[in-house]
């Protein structure tokens, strides 16, 4: 192994080690992000990929223009948005806010509110994905998606802080 390579997965491996998301806690307040070296890898990492596909369609047009298009797209488009994705909670309510930057999904839940939350996996082709239905007592039923911010353990502390006000829990 040479030098060159050490020098760059051992950096590597221990970001990854680092974990990717951030929390913070301020008494009843609970913030999780995502660590800062994670959507800057997506930057980076899709703009590598277009640099790559820039000489790769060369000898594989397919890859090539592939790797030239989507790299750069997730770059500007994926990359910047997760700076801003974040989940905050705290006695009375949760918030997730996810989303591409120039168009950031908001989920905003008071907690006195709920009557019902239920927790789906749902299968589409092949993907698979988990949601946290919260119905209010007006009927209306807000779907949140339980991404990385959520599985960290914070979904585990809506559930407990939901519970002190009073409502149940299926699924």
């Amino acid at each position: 192994m040479t030098r060159g390579t050490v020098a760059f997965f051992v950096p590597l491996t221990l970001l990854f080690l680092t974990g990717c998301t951030e929390e913070t806690s301020e008494g009843n307040k609970l913030t999780v992000k995502f660590a800062f070296w994670v959507p800057l890898a997506v930057i980076l990492g899709g703009l590598a990929a277009g640099v790559i596909g820039f000489f790769l369609k060369r000898v594989n047009s397919k890859y090539g223009w592939t790797l030239l298009i989507v790299g750069p797209v997730a770059a500007l488009v994926a990359g910047p948005g997760m700076f801003n994705d974040h989940l905050i909670v705290d006695d009375d309510h949760f918030e997730l806010q996810t989303g591409f930057w120039f168009s950031p999904k908001v989920h905003n839940v008071k907690f006195a509110d709920i009557v019902e939350i239920e927790i789906k996996d749902e299968q589409n082709g092949r993907n698979r994905s988990t949601s946290m239905f919260c119905k209010s007592k007006n009927g209306t039923v807000d779907k949140v998606p339980v991404g990385d911010l959520m599985k960290q353990g914070a979904m585990d502390r809506i559930i407990e802080r939901a519970q002190k006000q009073g409502f149940q829990k299926r699924g």
